[in-house]
């Protein structure tokens, strides 16, 4: 007689864990339904966002905004930001022993810390050396940057080559 209660306790705690995992596993699957909704709902957010943002930062309806906002709207529409900047070669970063961050590393730290869109943004910095305004000009050295196709060139101007060479502002 005990070993057929026994029997008969065992099988009904074999059949209350089939259940209890056979509801277990239900329930994993509608939480995992219920969580691939929810990431979809974020995600279509997201792009709602995204195309929103584009479309207030559209240069050709924004022609006063700031350079900054053309950047983001070649960011959040490219994926991919490039940024070229002209000038004498004191301003490319120096490789000595002291640490110098020239216009290229404080223009891409900066952007970066303070707008999250332009995190691929790629900055190349071209110095010429000893070159003035008109040098540079006549030279014809832009073709170099513009072949990068670069979304906006800075310009530096030579004005101290300018100096040394007793070259006028006019």
């Amino acid at each position: 007689m005990n070993k057929f209660l026994l029997l008969i306790f065992g099988g009904l705690c074999i059949i209350v864990l089939a259940f209890s995992y056979k509801n277990w596993v239900s329930k994993g699957i509608a939480a995992e339904h219920n969580g691939r909704k929810i990431i979809a709902k974020i995600e279509q957010k997201e792009v709602e966002h995204k195309a929103a943002e584009i479309k207030k930062l559209i240069p050709d309806k924004n022609k006063k905004s700031p350079i900054v906002d053309f950047l983001r709207y070649r960011a959040l529409s490219n994926n991919k930001v490039n940024l070229s900047i002209i000038g004498s070669n004191l301003v490319i970063e120096s490789s000595t022993n002291f640490t110098f961050k020239g216009w290229e590393s404080q223009l891409k730290s900066k952007l970066k810390s303070e707008y999250d869109e332009l995190d691929n943004l790629e900055v190349k910095h071209y110095g010429f050396k000893s070159y003035s305004t008109s040098d540079f000009i006549n030279s014809k050295k832009i073709d170099v940057v513009v072949k990068d196709n670069p979304d906006v060139i800075f310009i530096e101007n030579f004005i101290i080559n300018n100096y040394r060479q007793s070259i006028s502002i006019d």
